[in-house]
C-alpha cells in the first residue's frame, strides 16, 4: 500500500475526547473518533493510553463511505462486523464475533450492495 493511501482512525474514550476537546461542546473534536490529518497529527497524544487505532480497509461502501475496522456493515439485509485478523480484513459474525470470510471476497462475490450502518463503539 502506498503511504498516500494509508488511513486510520483513532478511537478515544469519552473521557479522552472531553479532556482533549475545545470549550465548544458541539464541536467535532469531542467525538470519540479522530480521522485523517487530525488523527495523524495527534497520534502521539495517545501513546500509552486506552485509545485504539482502526485501519481503513481500502474499500468504500455503496455510498462511497470508507470502511474501517470496527464498522458494522449491512450486506443485502444481513449485518456483520469488519475485523482485522491475521493481516487481512475479515467479516465477523455480529453476535459471536467469529470469522465468517475475507472482507474483499465476501463483498465482491456475496453482496449486491453494502453500507456502513454503524460501528462497534456506538452500536453495541
Amino acid at each position: 500500500m502506498l503511504t498516500k493511501n494509508f488511513d486510520f482512525r483513532i478511537v478515544r474514550t469519552m473521557v479522552q475526547a472531553r479532556k482533549n476537546g475545545c470549550s465548544n461542546e458541539n464541536c467535532a473534536c469531542h467525538s470519540i473518533f479522530l480521522y485523517g490529518n487530525e488523527a495523524m497529527c495527534r497520534i502521539g497524544e495517545y501513546i500509552d493510553t486506552e485509545a485504539k487505532i482502526e485501519l481503513w480497509s481500502g474499500m468504500l461502501d455503496s455510498n462511497g463511505t470508507r470502511i474501517y475496522e470496527g464498522d458494522i456493515l449491512n450486506c443485502d439485509g444481513f449485518s456483520f462486523i469488519v475485523g482485522y485478523e491475521n493481516a487481512q480484513f475479515v467479516v465477523l459474525d455480529v453476535v459471536t464475533r467469529e470469522f465468517v470470510a475475507n472482507l474483499y471476497a465476501y463483498l465482491t462475490i456475496d453482496c449486491f450492495s453494502y453500507f456502513v450502518v454503524g460501528n462497534i463503539h456506538n452500536n453495541h
